[in-house]
């Protein structure tokens, strides 16, 4: 199973903070992300995609040659020529909120090289680094690694973006509309979840912004007098290790944090048009979306 790399790019460790969730203020209850083993295709079917439910695939990827090979070393010398970017930050959870990021979080382009010294040497760095979502397909050296558990159809599985940081960095509250696997082939990310039906409590950022998916909530300097109707939220959490991927319905909200040196990608499933409908998803994001950009009348006449 795959591990930090000792030598050039050797990381440090550093602690996440093991303060119990279920006394955060914004949290009522902690529920865990359910965990199998050897699922068969027909129960993750019926139970996890049918039910919108997320889950963790624990030893999905075990025979993987990305879980077996993978490390800052091995990135290096397969990919280390390439160009990519590469974020930096004040703090290591990324928040795109811009009354909280302005001047805070940065990008740039550097060899890859040079970016995996930064990671492996974080705890000397003034700056908290992250490589993340950089499509697969910029890096072909890589590609062969990686391939779809036995259970899902092949011809819809597809990878989106790799992702390496050190321990504590990592992205605030967010969805995506596709349907995600979260893989982890170094390390382990630690994942809080909250289901759609949660949007209004998360105050999403305004559906001008491009990042309209993200949440104003900085998860980790709670705010509840701001915030007042983030309070009694159910979260989902789990820790997916090398080896395990996390399934994330689509419109599912997760904040990621790297615990260790952690290297995973991401999978797009394209999941036929009535395998992908949920529809308290979708009136959930009408209502907290759509809604309120209507004109009063209308508001009112559906009612």
């Amino acid at each position: 199973m795959g591990g930090p790399a000792a030598g050039h790019y050797a990381a440090g460790r550093f602690e996440v903070s093991s303060s119990p969730i279920s006394s955060h203020p914004y949290v009522g209850r902690v529920r865990e992300i359910p965990r199998e083993a050897g699922i068969a295709r027909e129960r993750f079917a019926g139970t996890y995609v049918r039910g919108h439910r997320p889950v963790i695939l624990a030893q999905a990827l075990e025979t993987s040659a990305a879980t077996s090979k993978w490390s800052l070393d091995y990135l290096a010398q397969r990919v280390g020529h390439r160009f990519a970017p590469i974020e930096y930050s004040l703090r290591p959870v990324y928040n795109p909120n811009a009354n909280v990021s302005g001047g805070i979080y940065h990008r740039k382009t550097v060899q890859l090289s040079d970016g995996l010294k930064l990671i492996a040497t974080q705890q000397r760095q003034r700056y908290w680094y992250y490589i993340s979502t950089i499509p697969v397909r910029d890096l072909p050296e890589l590609e062969n690694d990686l391939e779809a558990p036995d259970f899902l159809p092949r011809d819809r599985f597809r990878t989106s973006a790799i992702f390496v940081g050190n321990d504590g960095t990592g992205t605030q509250f967010h969805y995506d509309l596709t349907t995600n696997f979260l893989a982890v082939f170094v390390g382990c990310k630690r994942v809080r979840m909250l289901a759609p039906s949660a949007t209004a409590s998360l105050y999403p950022l305004g559906i001008d912004s491009p990042l309209c998916n993200f949440s104003q909530l900085n998860f980790d300097a709670p705010d509840p007098s701001r915030f007042v109707k983030a309070r009694g939220l159910e979260i989902w959490e789990g820790d997916v290790r090398a080896g395990e991927m996390l399934y994330i319905p689509g419109l599912w909200w997760h904040h990621v944090t790297n615990v260790g040196l952690t290297i995973g990608v991401t999978f797009i499933w394209n999941q036929t048009w009535w395998q992908a409908l949920n529809w308290q998803s979708i009136r959930m994001q009408l209502a907290h979306r759509v809604m309120p950009r209507l004109p009063a009348r209308v508001r009112s006449a559906g009612r």
